[in-house]
């Protein structure tokens, strides 16, 4: 399955925001991407893109 990962920086509630589509289903969700929705000492997908 191939996804595609789109920046969101308009999103009202994170503007870091990195929403997830997949062809014929629109989008599906989002990639955990905030200081409290990552384990550990892994890095928010924001910072990484």
């Amino acid at each position: 399955m191939t996804v595609k990962l789109i920046k969101e920086p308009d999103n009202e509630f994170d503007a870091e925001a990195i929403k997830v589509e997949q062809e014929g289903l629109g989008q599906v969700g989002y990639v955990a991407n905030s200081p409290r929705t990552v384990a550990g000492e892994s890095y928010s997908a924001g910072r990484l893109l």
